[in-house]
């Protein structure tokens, strides 16, 4: 997945792209767990397994 960054314009569609965000959801458990973010991947540490709210991200 990705998202697309474009100069500011005063036109009705905008043509000069700024940056691609990338973004991925790899995970065997939770398929809306956030996993890379343009270019970086991110370290999810999960207590008990149970749910989303006892896990913590990893910095």
């Amino acid at each position: 997945m990705s998202r697309k960054r474009y100069s500011y314009t005063t036109a009705e569609t905008p043509t000069r792209l700024k940056k691609t965000i990338t973004y991925k959801y790899e995970d065997d458990c939770w398929a809306d767990l956030l996993t890379e973010y343009d270019g970086q991947t991110r370290g999810w540490y999960n207590y008990k397994r149970k749910s989303r709210a006892e896990s913590a991200l990893l910095f």
